[in-house]
């Protein structure tokens, strides 16, 4: 007899399908954390850029008497947020306003207010900040960006 039994392909039928379900999951496991950390990205550029108006005084023309410039969380209509609001505070008022959306598969999980002072890019409240982006797929992953409150030192992803 040449062949072979039903319990042997059952069984190689079986072993097929766990390691094809283990290579799925694996793989949505990664592509969920290599989004967020791409959102992470994204996050830290933008505040960057904010900042590096501030330290440069990169300010709108209509402004005089720049006090700081801001940057928080736009609140989206669900509660949760993926986009920010960066703009200049001038004696005047609000100046030079945009709003970007920021994040792709991911959202903002508490609103956040933060505003840089001019020249030495330093948070207003001279205290270091926490920005906490959760995935939307599926998972539960999340990150945290520590805005460091002085210019000179690195802000900080953590993994939650």
């Amino acid at each position: 007899m040449k062949g072979f039994t039903l319990i042997e392909l059952l069984i190689t039928i079986t072993i097929v399908v766990l390691v094809t379900g283990t290579a799925i999951a694996a793989y949505i496991t990664f592509n969920e954390s290599r989004q967020l950390d791409i959102d992470t990205r994204s996050v830290l550029s933008l505040l960057n850029k904010v900042r590096s108006r501030a330290i440069f005084l990169e300010y709108p023309a209509d402004c005089t008497g720049l006090t700081s410039f801001g940057f928080e969380s736009a609140v989206g209509t669900s509660g949760l947020s993926d986009s920010v609001r960066f703009f200049a505070n001038c004696a005047e008022g609000v100046r030079g306003e945009e709003t970007a959306k920021v994040l792709e598969a991911a959202v903002f999980s508490t609103a956040f207010s933060m505003s840089f002072l001019p020249s030495s890019g330093a948070i207003a409240s001279y205290e270091d900040q926490t920005i906490t982006i959760s995935s939307t797929k599926g998972g539960q992953k999340s990150k945290n960006i520590i805005v460091s409150s002085v210019m000179n030192s690195v802000n900080r992803v953590v993994d939650n």
